[in-house]
C-alpha cells in the first residue's frame, strides 16, 4: 500500500530540531516515524513540500520516500513554472495575473498531481495554515469572479487540494482523506475540497463546524443532511473533529526520555510559553502570565517567542526562545510550571505530556484542556472517581492564582510530595503513550479498515 503524507500551508522540516525554536514540525515528523515503523511493508510518500532531505539520511526507514528531495528536481520545476508565469521586472516579482494563476493550476494538474497522487491507496494530511480558498475558485457572491488566494496558499496548499480532489474522484464513495489537526487556529475553513469528509478530523478537541465544498459546476443533489447552496455553488456539510490524543505525536518514546528526580537541583517555578496571537481577552497569554505567575515569581525564568511589545507588557525584556532540541533540559530546571490556554482556546496540547515525561509538575489553568482529555476538569473530578490517578489529577488542576502559589510552595517544602507527583505523572504518560500508540492509534484504525 502507498500512503501519501503531507501538511497543507507550509514546507515542513523532516528533522524538526534543525533551526527551530518552537518544534512546530515535531508532531508531523514523529508521527511519520511511528507510522512508517508500524507499517514496514507499506510506502509513505511525502506529497507535501518539505525541507528536501533524503529521508533515510535523517533517520527515517527505507519505506519513506520523498519526491521533493532536492536531487529529484521537483521543487526546482515548480518554482521555475511559478517564475515563468509571474514574471519579473526592475521592481521585483509582479503579481501573477488570474489567467496565469489558472495556467499554473493546470500545470500542477498535469505534472505535480499525477506524480504525487497517481497511485496512492491512502492519504494522511495535516491541517496547517490555509485560507477559505487556496486555489482560484468562483466567488460565492458572484460566480463570474474568481478568488485570488494568497501566495503562501498557492505555494504550499493549492496543488495538495488539486491532488486530493483528483484522488477522491477516482472512487468517491470509498476514498476519504485522513485529516489531522493539532492547532485550534487551523480548523478546516477551506472550500477547495469537492467531496465532504466521510470521517471526523482527528484532533485535540471535540467540535463541530460547517464546511463548504465547492462543486465545480457539478449539479448533483447532495446526500441527506448536506445543504445545497446552488447560488453559491457549494455544498454545506458538518465537519466534526474528535479528540485523538494527537498531541502525543510531539513526544519521543518514553524509553528515550530520562526522568530527572533531583529536587534540590531545580528552581521552584518556570515556564516555556510562546506569546501566540492576542485575542483581546483574559485568556491571552500576556494577562495570564502577569496574573498567575509574575505577581508571585517576578524573576521566574520564562522562555519562548515573544514580540518586543509582549515583553514590554510583561516587563520582562529578558525573555528568549528555547531551541527545541533543549526543551527537556530547560523543563528540568524547574520543579513546577503552568500550562495555559492555547490561542485563547480550551484545546489540549503537548506541553503537559512533555512535563510529565521530564519530571516537571504541570499545573493546569482552569481554561486549559476544558474538555478534560489529558486531565479531567474540576467538574469531572467532582462527579467521577478516576481510580489510581484521581489524586494526581486533583493536584494538577488549580482554580486560582493563589491556589497555584500554595501548591508550588507545597512542592518546594515537601520533597517527598514532589517525588510522588512526578512519578505518578510519568506513570500516566507511559500508560497513555502505549494506549494511544504514541498518538497515532486513531490513524491506524483508519488505515486498517
Amino acid at each position: 500500500m502507498k500512503i501519501g503524507y503531507g501538511k497543507i500551508g507550509r514546507s515542513w522540516k523532516l528533522d524538526p530540531t534543525k533551526g527551530t525554536t518552537t518544534g512546530g514540525d515535531a508532531d508531523v515528523a514523529r508521527a511519520l516515524h511511528v507510522l512508517s515503523r508500524l507499517y514496514p511493508q507499506d510506502e509513505f510518500v511525502l506529497v507535501g513540500r518539505n525541507s528536501g532531505e533524503n529521508p533515510q539520511e535523517v533517520g527515517y526507514p527505507e519505506n519513506v520516500t520523498n519526491p521533493w528531495e532536492t536531487s529529484r528536481g521537483l521543487l526546482a520545476r515548480v518554482n521555475a513554472e511559478y517564475k515563468r508565469l509571474s514574471g519579473d521586472d526592475e521592481t521585483g516579482k509582479r503579481p501573477m495575473s488570474t489567467a496565469h494563476l489558472q495556467e499554473l493550476m493546470r500545470w500542477h494538474e498535469e505534472n505535480t498531481v499525477p506524480l504525487l497522487f497517481g497511485d496512492l491507496h491512502q492519504v494522511i494530511m495535516w491541517a496547517g495554515q490555509h485560507g477559505s480558498s487556496n486555489i482560484p475558485l468562483p466567488q460565492t457572491s458572484d460566480r463570474s469572479e474568481l478568488t485570488y488566494p494568497q501566495d503562501t496558499f498557492i505555494h504550499y496548499a493549492s496543488y495538495l487540494f488539486l491532488g486530493m480532489n483528483a484522488w477522491v474522484a477516482e472512487a468517491p464513495d470509498e476514498r476519504d482523506v485522513i485529516w489531522l489537526n493539532p492547532d485550534p487556529r487551523n480548523y478546516l475553513k477551506f472550500r477547495d475540497l469537492k467531496e465532504p469528509l466521510k470521517n471526523p478530523v482527528i484532533a485535540q478537541f471535540d467540535q463541530t463546524r460547517q464546511l463548504k465544498h465547492e462543486r465545480y459546476g457539478d449539479e448533483t443533489e447532495p446526500p441527506k443532511g448536506i445543504k445545497w447552496d446552488k447560488q453559491g455553488g457549494v455544498w454545506v456539510a458538518k465537519q466534526t473533529s474528535v479528540y485523538g490524543a494527537l498531541e502525543l505525536t510531539a513526544l519521543p518514546h518514553p524509553s528515550l526520555v530520562t526522568l530527572s528526580t533531583d529536587h534540590a537541583a531545580r528552581y521552584d517555578f518556570g515556564m516555556i510559553v510562546n506569546e501566540n496571537r492576542a485575542y483581546g481577552g483574559k485568556l491571552d497569554r500576556g494577562p495570564v502570565i502577569k496574573d498567575w505567575v509574575l505577581q508571585f515569581w517576578p524573576d521566574a525564568e520564562v522562555f519562548g517567542k515573544w514580540s518586543d511589545k509582549g515583553k514590554e507588557i510583561l516587563g520582562r525584556p529578558d525573555i528568549r526562545p528555547c531551541p527545541y532540541e533543549y526543551l527537556g533540559q530547560v523543563l528540568q530546571r524547574w520543579r513546577a510550571t503552568l500550562t495555559t490556554p492555547a490561542s485563547g482556546s480550551g484545546w489540549a496540547t503537548a506541553k503537559p505530556w512533555e512535563c510529565f515525561a521530564y519530571g516537571t509538575v504541570c499545573f493546569f489553568h482552569p481554561e486549559y484542556d476544558t474538555q478534560g482529555h489529558i486531565v479531567p476538569t474540576i467538574e469531572q473530578l467532582a462527579a467521577t472517581d478516576f481510580g489510581d490517578f484521581h489524586d494526581l489529577f486533583r493536584a494538577l488542576r488549580v482554580e486560582t492564582p493563589e491556589q497555584l502559589k500554595k501548591r508550588v510552595d507545597w512542592l518546594r517544602d515537601d520533597p517527598a510530595a514532589w517525588q510522588w507527583v512526578i512519578a505518578e505523572q510519568r506513570r500516566y504518560f507511559e500508560q497513555s503513550y502505549a494506549l494511544h500508540k504514541g498518538g497515532v492509534r486513531m490513524i491506524t484504525e483508519r488505515l486498517t479498515r
